[in-house]
């Protein structure tokens, strides 16, 4: 939707409070509108959770890619790429957060579905062995240096 777009634009140029507010608005909207499942939904959901993200908010951004996941894997079949891309969302939010033992569980459970759901070299599952790379290095070295602030390039 055009709203939807503008707020993409808001968060490019870093009005992140601007691009929350016109998220909310559209969440209350699709949840009226639509079914739980629906994409539009599911994806402000995962939008959202980016913004709080870019605001450095990164429980809200875990809580809310959780709910996204939740809903992908309520509405689409085992194995779907959008859940596995939903999982790295998940995981890097909990990178952020410092717990990188479940985030590399969770970077692990989705590399494997997009290894089988993606084209060999897929630039999703490029930047998931990056980031789970990144997570492993944090674990091996005590989880010292994590930043606190900024959006992950795994997220959507």
């Amino acid at each position: 939707t055009s709203m939807s777009n503008f707020a993409a634009a808001c968060n490019a140029v870093g009005r992140h409070d601007e691009a929350m507010a016109l998220q909310k608005k559209m969440l209350v909207y699709y949840r009226r509108v639509l079914p739980g499942g629906h994409s539009h939904v599911t994806g402000n959901i995962a939008h959202l959770a980016a913004t709080f993200a870019f605001l450095g908010r990164h429980e809200k951004a875990l809580e809310l890619h959780e709910e996204a996941l939740a809903l992908y894997e309520q509405s689409l079949p085992p194995g779907h790429a959008n859940i596995a891309t939903s999982m790295t969302n998940v995981a890097g939010s909990l990178c952020q957060l410092g717990q990188f033992e479940r985030a590399e569980q969770t970077f692990r459970q989705s590399l494997r579905i997009m290894l089988t759901a993606l084209p060999p070299g897929h630039r999703s599952t490029e930047n998931t062995k990056r980031a789970l790379a990144a997570c492993r290095q944090q674990l091996q070295s005590g989880g010292g240096g994590v930043a606190r602030g900024g959006r992950r390039g795994a997220s959507e």
